[in-house]
């Protein structure tokens, strides 16, 4: 039961910065990114929060760790866009080496037929 308690009491300050923000899309960002974080990162989240005295130091803490937690995400989109170009140029020079070789075999049995 502890623990339902400290979850509850961890999402209502979450969700009180949330609310304090004004602007909609912004509050929008915030949300979808509080929904990507884990668990324990909330825990910290929570505890930042609690420890904020006003609501300009709630929001400023809410942006600051929601804002590297996109940054993290972006990041690793980035390097799997980066494997994934990686993996394609590889494919691509296999496929000319492949297709060099066939071109080459084909001619060479032109060669011999005449």
């Amino acid at each position: 039961m502890p623990i339902a308690i400290g979850a509850v009491t961890a999402g209502t300050a979450i969700a009180s910065a949330i609310a304090g923000t004004k602007n909609a899309k912004l509050k929008r960002e915030y949300e979808a990114n509080l929904m990507a974080l884990d668990q324990s990162q909330k825990a910290k989240l929570e505890d930042r929060l609690k420890a904020a005295k006003t609501r300009e130091e709630r929001q400023l803490v809410l942006a600051q760790t929601l804002g590297q937690a996109t940054g993290a995400r972006i990041a690793g989109i980035e390097q799997q866009k980066l494997e994934s170009q990686k993996t394609f140029n590889k494919l691509l020079v296999i496929g000319g080496i492949t297709l060099a070789i066939v071109i080459a075999g084909i001619i060479i049995i032109k060669v011999k037929k005449k």
